[in-house]
C-alpha cells in the first residue's frame, strides 16, 4: 500500500460525524465534554495532511500555497461567517444581555481564527455556571485548526520543494523520512507540554495550540503510515468495536474539562486511532458507513458551528438554569436543520469542485465564458455578501466600544438624576434611570488597560495619569478593581481643581503584604512592589480602599485585609498621607448568592423595593478601619456605607442614577454624582496635610454638602419610592434560571 494512504475511508467521514454527536449530545443532556472533538482534530490531520503529502509527492506538483490555501478558506469560511451573522442576530433579538466588549472581541478573533488566544487572555471557562458564558466559545477549536492548516500547507509546500529540488518522481520518501519524522517529534513534544501539569491542566493549556497540536499531527503519522501498520484481520473488527466504546464512554468517565488535551485525553484518540488502524469491513465499520452517519459526518463542520450559540441563547431566553429534556431536543433538531441547509445552500455550493491544478493543467484560472456563467456569477455575489459580513463582524468591536464611549461620554443631568446628591437634600423627580447600558460601562483607566489583568507579573505596571496631567500636586488610586471605580470621579475632580492622577490598580488585589484567602502569593509580590512605586512617586496623597465587603461565605463579615496595615505603615512611615474609603457593597441575596441588581431590576420591571438589600447583610455596624488608621495622623478613615445603602437599604437606583454596572462595582455615572461630597474629604485633607494651602471652598454642584461635620457627614434617610423602608423585602426571591446553564466546554 501507498503511504500516505490513497484509498478514502467512508467508515471515517461516519468516525467524524460521531465524534461531533458526542459533542452535541453531551454538551445539551450531560454536562461533560465528550472527547468528541479531540477526535475531531485527528481526523482533520489526518485527512488534511495525508492530502498534501499525496500531492506533494505528485511529479507536476505545482510549489504554490495559494492554491490549498484558497480552497480551504472557500470550505470554511462561508459557513462560519454565515452562522457567526446568524447567531449576532438571534442574540440581538432575543438575548442581548449577552452583547458585551468580550463577545465583540470574540467575534474579531473568530474570524481571524485566533479564538482560542483571546480566550486565553480572557480566562474562559466553560465550566464554571455563569452569566459569562459566552456563545462563541466553541470556536476556539475553529481557530485551532486554522493554525494547524496554514502549518500543513507550508509543510506540504516544503515537501514539494524538496521533491523538486531532489527531482524525485512519484517519491513517497519525502514523507516517510523527513515530513514523517518531523510530525512525530511535534507529537511528542506537544503531548508532554500537554501533560506536563498531570492529569489534570489548565484552561490555558485546554485552549493552547501548542498543547492541542500533538492531536493534529498524531493525524498527520497515521496519515503517513498508516497504511503500513494496519491491524491484523482478525483482531481488526474487534478492536474498532473496542475503538467506539472508549470514544463514547470518554463523557461518562472523564468529569473534568481540565483532562483534556492531556494523558486521559488518549482515550478519546486511542479509540479513533483503533478505528484508523482497523479494515473497513467490521461491524463498527459498517455502523459508520449506515446513511445516517455518512449524513452527520457531512453537516458535522456546520452542525458544530450551530449547536451552543442555540444552545446558550435558546436557554438563557426560556430563563432555565440548564435545558429540560424538551429544550434539549429541540436545541439539537434546530442545530440540525440549520446545519443541513448551511451544508446545502452555502458549504457545498461555494467548495473548490475542481481538483487541485498541476504544472500540466490548462487553465489555473477561469475562462472568460467561465466566468460569464451564472454559477461563477452566483458564487462571486456570494463571496462579495460574505466577505461584507465579514468585514462587519470584524468591526463590531471597534464599533461596539465607541458606542459605548459615546455612551458613557453623556452626563446625568442634576436637576433630573442627582444620584448621590439626593442623599443631602437635592429633590430627585421622576424619571428613568441613567445611563443606559449600564453593565457595559467600563471606566477609562480599565479600556486603557491601566486596570492590571490577575496574570499581571509582579513587576508590571502601566504609566497612566488622569485629572490635571500637568499639576504638580499628586493623588495616587492603589488598591483593587473597587479603587478602579474612583478614577473616574478623581479624574473629574483633578481636572476641576488641579491635580493628577495616577492610578496603581490590579484586579483582585488589594495592596497587602500578607497572603489570605483574598491575597495569592503574586498579588503579594505584586504589592511590595507597588507600595515601593508609591514611595518613589512620593505623592500628595493616596486614596484607596480600606476594607473588603462581605463575599458570601458563612459567617462572613466586612473586615481589615490581613496585610494592608503594613502598606498603610509604609506610607506613614515616609510622610504620605492616605484618604482610605471604606469598600462599597458586594451585593448577595437572603441565600447568600450573588445578587446582579441590575438583573433584577430587569426581571422585576423596575421595581426597586424587591431588588434592595438590608444594609445588616453587608456591613458591621461599625467600619471596622476606623480605629486602625486613627494611629496615624496623615491618615483619614471615610465611612463610605451611606452612600451605597442610605437608612439601612442597599439601593440599585439612587437619585435616578443606577448605582451598579454588575453586583459590586459602581457605574461611572454613580462615581460622577459622589465628586461634591469625595472632594469635601479629599480637598480637606490635602489641606490639612500641606499639599496646597488654598482649597476652594464650594461644591462643583450648586448644593452645599455640609462640611462642619466632616469627616463625618450627615446622610439623612431616604426612603424607597412607594413603598416605606420597614416594608422592604427581607428576601429577594430571585429564582435560579437568571443564570446562563454552564454546561462543559467541548
Amino acid at each position: 500500500m501507498g503511504s500516505p494512504s490513497t484509498v478514502r475511508r467512508v467508515d471515517l467521514d461516519g468516525l467524524r460525524g460521531l465524534a461531533i454527536g458526542l459533542v452535541v449530545v453531551y454538551h445539551v443532556f450531560v454536562g461533560r465534554v465528550s472527547g468528541g472533538v479531540d477526535v475531531f482534530l485527528l481526523l482533520t490531520g489526518y485527512f488534511f495532511l495525508s492530502s498534501q503529502m499525496r500531492y506533494a509527492s505528485r511529479a507536476n506538483a505545482l510549489i504554490n500555497p495559494w492554491w490549498p490555501f484558497w480552497r480551504t478558506v472557500r470550505r470554511l469560511v462561508p459557513s462560519l461567517v454565515i452562522v457567526l451573522a446568524g447567531i449576532a442576530i438571534l442574540i440581538s433579538i432575543f438575548t442581548p444581555q449577552l452583547i458585551a466588549e468580550d463577545l465583540t472581541k470574540q467575534l474579531r478573533a473568530a474570524l481571524f481564527y485566533v479564538l482560542n488566544f483571546e480566550l486565553i487572555s480572557q480566562d474562559s471557562d466553560y465550566a464554571a455556571a455563569s452569566t459569562s458564558a459566552s456563545p462563541l466559545q466553541h470556536l476556539w477549536s475553529m481557530s485551532v485548526q486554522g493554525q494547524f492548516y496554514v502549518f500543513a500547507i507550508a509543510l506540504g509546500t516544503v515537501a514539494t520543494l524538496l521533491n523538486r529540488l531532489f527531482r524525485l518522481r512519484n517519491s513517497e520518501r519525502i514523507s516517510l523520512f523527513v515530513i514523517g519524522p518531523i510530525l512525530i517529534a511535534i507529537t511528542i513534544a506537544s503531548f508532554w507540554w500537554a501533560s506536563r501539569d498531570g492529569l489534570y491542566g489548565t484552561m490555558e493549556s485546554y485552549y493552547s495550540t501548542l498543547s492541542r497540536a500533538w492531536q493534529l499531527t498524531l493525524g498527520g503519522v497515521l496519515g503517513i503510515y498508516a497504511s503500513r501498520i494496519r491491524l491484523p484481520k482478525a483482531i481488526s473488527g474487534p478492536a474498532a468495536v473496542v475503538g467506539l466504546f472508549m470514544l463514547v464512554a470518554t463523557g461518562a468517565v472523564i468529569p473534568t474539562t481540565l483532562a483534556f488535551p492531556g494523558p486521559l485525553s488518549l482515550l478519546p484518540i486511542g479509540g479513533a486511532v483503533l478505528v484508523i488502524l482497523s479494515t473497513s469491513d467490521g461491524v463498527a465499520s459498517r455502523f459508520l458507513s449506515t446513511p445516517f452517519m455518512q449524513w452527520l459526518g457531512q453537516v458535522s463542520y456546520p452542525l458544530y458551528l450551530w449547536h451552543w450559540p442555540l444552545l446558550i441563547i435558546l436557554t438563557l431566553f426560556t430563563g432555565y438554569w440548564k435545558p429540560p429534556f424538551w429544550l434539549g431536543i429541540g436545541v439539537i433538531m434546530i442545530s440540525m436543520v440549520l446545519a443541513n441547509a448551511t451544508h446545502a445552500l452555502v458549504e457545498k455550493p461555494l467548495q473548490q469542485a475542481k481538483k487541485r491544478p498541476t504544472k500540466d493543467s490548462e487553465h489555473l484560472f477561469p475562462t472568460q465564458e467561465e466566468r460569464r456563467s451564472f454559477s461563477f456569477q452566483s458564487k462571486a455575489t456570494a463571496a462579495v455578501l460574505i466577505t461584507v459580513l465579514a468585514v462587519s463582524g470584524v468591526m463590531a468591536h471597534s464599533g461596539w466600544v465607541a458606542y459605548l464611549t459615546k455612551l458613557d461620554a453623556k452626563r446625568a443631568n442634576p436637576e433630573t438624576h442627582p444620584g448621590a446628591m439626593s442623599l443631602f437634600g437635592v429633590s430627585a423627580p421622576s424619571a428613568e434611570p441613567f445611563p443606559k447600558m449600564a453593565p457595559h460601562l467600563g471606566t477609562r483607566s480599565w479600556r486603557a488597560g491601566c486596570l492590571l489583568p490577575l496574570d499581571a507579573k509582579p513587576d508590571e505596571f502601566v504609566d497612566c495619569e488622569y485629572g490635571d496631567t500637568n499639576a504638580e500636586v499628586t493623588v495616587v488610586v492603589a488598591g483593587n478593581s473597587h479603587a478602579d471605580t474612583l478614577v473616574e470621579p478623581l479624574h473629574d475632580l483633578g481636572r476641576e481643581y488641579g491635580f493628577k492622577v495616577i492610578p496603581v490598580i490590579r484586579e483582585a488585589c488589594s495592596v497587602t503584604f500578607k497572603e489570605s484567602d483574598l491575597a495569592s502569593a503574586d498579588c503579594v509580590e505584586w504589592s511590595k512592589m507597588a507600595a515601593q512605586r508609591i514611595v518613589d512617586l512620593d505623592p500628595d496623597m493616596v486614596v484607596t480602599m480600606t476594607t473588603t465587603s462581605t463575599r458570601g461565605w458563612q459567617d462572613d463579615a466586612e473586615w481589615v485585609l490581613p496585610g494592608a496595615e503594613e502598606f498603610w505603615q509604609q506610607l506613614a512611615d515616609h510622610n504620605i498621607p492616605m484618604l482610605g474609603l471604606r469598600d462599597n457593597p458586594r451585593l448577595y441575596d437572603a441565600r447568600m448568592k450573588p445578587f446582579h441588581p441590575n438583573e433584577c431590576l430587569e426581571q422585576k420591571e423596575g421595581n426597586i423595593q424587591e431588588c434592595t438589600v438590608p444594609r445588616e447583610r453587608i456591613y458591621n455596624p461599625e467600619n471596622p478601619a476606623d480605629q486602625v488608621l486613627a494611629q496615624w495622623p496623615t491618615a483619614m478613615s471615610v465611612d463610605t456605607a451611606e452612600w451605597f445603602c442610605p437608612g439601612g437599604w442597599c439601593m440599585p437606583v439612587i437619585g435616578n442614577i443606577v448605582v451598579y454596572r454588575d453586583r459590586d462595582h459602581i457605574t461611572n455615572a454613580y462615581g460622577r454624582s459622589l465628586e461634591p461630597v469625595l472632594w469635601e474629604y479629599l480637598g480637606r485633607h490635602l489641606w490639612a496635610t500641606g499639599a496646597w494651602g488654598d482649597i476652594p471652598a464650594t461644591p462643583p454642584l450648586e448644593q452645599e454638602i455640609p462640611v462642619e461635620s466632616l469627616p463625618e457627614v450627615p446622610l439623612p434617610e431616604v426612603p424607597l419610592p412607594e413603598v416605606p423602608l420597614q416594608e422592604a423585602p427581607d428576601t429577594l426571591g430571585i429564582p435560579d434560571a437568571t443564570v446562563v446553564p454552564g454546561t462543559p466546554t467541548l
